[in-house]
């Protein structure tokens, strides 16, 4: 009679068949709950963007005009002149000198300029370095419908080991005979955005950390879960690699392999989570707990494609920049642009593709999973978009939080639930459906 009752709960759901397994928190989610999760997605997005680009900036400038000759002189001569910067720390970042002239419409082709630039650089009162840049050669011009030439990079540090920097910058025009007003911009990374990048980078490491002890304390076996489970488990390793803790680094580096480096973990993370916007839509397909190397590997292929495709804009962004300021401005940078917008676009499609195919027995997973992919796929879309427009915006940073955001929503709405757990619950939040079992439970127990 004991093991007949027993058998009568297991077909009800109400008990263990044999060990409880384990469902996900999005089995059991119900609509309102699903729309409390969608809305806290998209603030927790918008509030990002909102500190990212509002109160921080990845770029702060300084500019110092200088008026032309007056009077004018027949011969051209060298023209000196000196800066100090002081209060100058790592946080910084880099700092950049650049030279441009003013357009009065006397000047109706390129001419070039020489510029030779040295600076003694201090730590407090003490002498730290001095460095000289032997005389450069470069063109300029005036592009039409614009006021201002292109910029002359006088001096670039990518490292800022000083507190104090004394400089002097020495230029003369060819043909001698040209006269402009022009000005200095000094470009120096602002403290703040690199306090927020390392605090939230840490943030994030956090906590991967502590949700891979709970997982691990919980002692589920991973081998018989859901594969949902298992994807979101993966993601949390890639939480904690990609936030890469040793990110401070790269403020003390004279090299750029820190940054590169950086650039391709936060690569990393962000097609991790491209490639979940589109698994989280695909379990259907699954046979229960397997996924085979040729399942994943066929699927996994165009996200590879675009990974490459943004690793070879992100390097190139890095170890050019610095060094061209216009290399942003360059027809390959804007058609790089453009092909990583493409790829978002091609990824979006195959989402609505394989939504509208998607099917799942948790009545609200469709909707939420669907939901949550666009919206994230829409969030790094409009990053590539303002970045197009606003060149100072550093988008692998900020489409890197975009995804670790969405990473960890992904994880919460995958958390194993022991599953008896799980459906006592949901019988107990639905008076109605509580009637309706409670009836053939009570006549099969008589």
């Amino acid at each position: 009679m004991e093991k007949e009752t027993e058998e009568n709960l297991v077909s009800l759901g109400l008990a263990p068949e044999g060990d409880s397994f384990l469902n996900r928190v999005i089995d059991s989610i119900s609509y309102n709950k699903g729309v409390i999760i969608l809305a806290s997605f998209s603030i927790s997005q918008l509030i990002l963007l909102i500190i990212m680009y509002a109160f921080t900036s990845s770029i702060t400038t300084e500019v110092m005009p200088f008026n032309a000759i007056v009077p004018p002189l027949p011969i051209s001569r060298t023209r000196r002149f000196g800066f100090n910067f002081t209060g100058l720390h790592f946080f910084h970042d880099f700092l950049t000198l650049d030279l441009s002239f003013k357009n009065d419409g006397s000047i109706k082709s390129a001419f070039n300029v020489s510029s030779y630039f040295m600076a003694t650089m201090y730590i407090g009162n003490r002498l730290e370095s001095r460095i000289e840049y032997p005389t450069k050669h470069s063109t300029v011009e005036f592009e039409q419908g614009e006021d201002w030439s292109n910029q002359v990079r006088i001096f670039a540090s990518n490292f800022v080991h000083y507190t104090d920097i004394h400089s002097q910058v020495y230029f003369k025009t060819e043909p001698s005979t040209i006269n402009l007003e022009g000005q200095f911009t000094w470009s120096f990374s602002d403290p703040s955005f690199s306090i927020v990048l390392v605090f939230l980078r840490f943030l994030f490491f956090v906590i991967g950390i502590i949700i891979l002890l709970k997982l691990l304390i919980s002692n589920f076996d991973i081998k018989n879960s859901h594969p949902g489970i298992k994807f979101a488990l993966c993601i949390d390793l890639f939480i904690i690699l990609c936030s890469d803790p040793l990110y401070i680094l790269t403020y003390f580096s004279e090299s750029n392999s820190f940054k590169i480096i950086d650039s391709i973990l936060s690569l990393i993370i962000i097609f991790v989570v491209f490639f979940a916007c589109l698994f989280s839509l695909m379990i259907d397909d699954l046979t229960h707990t397997e996924v085979s190397n040729a399942w994943l590997s066929l699927r996994i292929i165009p996200f590879l494609i675009g990974f490459l495709v943004f690793c070879f804009t992100s390097i190139f962004t890095v170890s050019v920049t610095l060094k061209d300021p216009h290399a942003m401005r360059s027809s390959l940078m804007k058609m790089l642009n453009g092909l990583e917008m493409l790829v978002i676009c091609i990824y979006i499609v195959f989402v609505i593709l394989r939504g509208s195919k998607f099917a799942s027995e948790a009545p609200n997973e469709k909707f939420v999973s669907f939901s949550m992919a666009i919206l994230m796929l829409v969030f790094a879309q409009f990053i590539e978009v303002i970045a197009t427009f606003n060149k100072v915006a550093n988008k692998t940073i900020y489409m890197n939080f975009a995804a670790t955001i969405f990473a960890l929503f992904f994880i919460y709405l995958n958390w194993p639930v022991d599953s008896v757990k799980d459906t006592m619950n949901a019988i107990s939040e639905n008076p109605d459906e509580n009637g309706t079992i409670q009836e053939p439970l009570s006549a099969q127990l008589e």
